[in-house]
């Protein structure tokens, strides 16, 4: 029902790539709502999709992304991964 793109993501020269979720309406801003699993949980899941769509119903938009050391993530667990997730923010604007 909803569109899903891949987007990549550039963290510091390394791609990773997400899915980008956008409520069906002609709005050109929404909100949006980052949303990651876990170790366990891969932004393919269908535990991950199904929250998604609760917010696409709501209007917002959605990225869907692995950890760090998961999926399609480009780098590994450390003390600095959370800067991952800015890159992702910063791909999102």
């Amino acid at each position: 029902e909803y569109s899903l793109e891949i987007i990549e993501i550039n963290h510091e020269g390394k791609i990773g790539k997400a899915f980008l979720r956008i409520p069906n309406h002609t709005r050109s801003q929404f909100p949006a709502v980052m949303i990651s699993g876990g170790i366990d949980v891969w932004k393919s899941d269908l535990e991950i999709h199904s929250l998604s769509e609760n917010f696409l119903k709501r209007g917002m938009a959605t990225l869907l992304i692995d950890i760090p050391g998961t999926g399609d993530a480009p780098i590994a667990g450390s003390l600095t991964a959370h800067n991952w997730y800015l890159s992702a923010l910063d791909t999102l604007k």
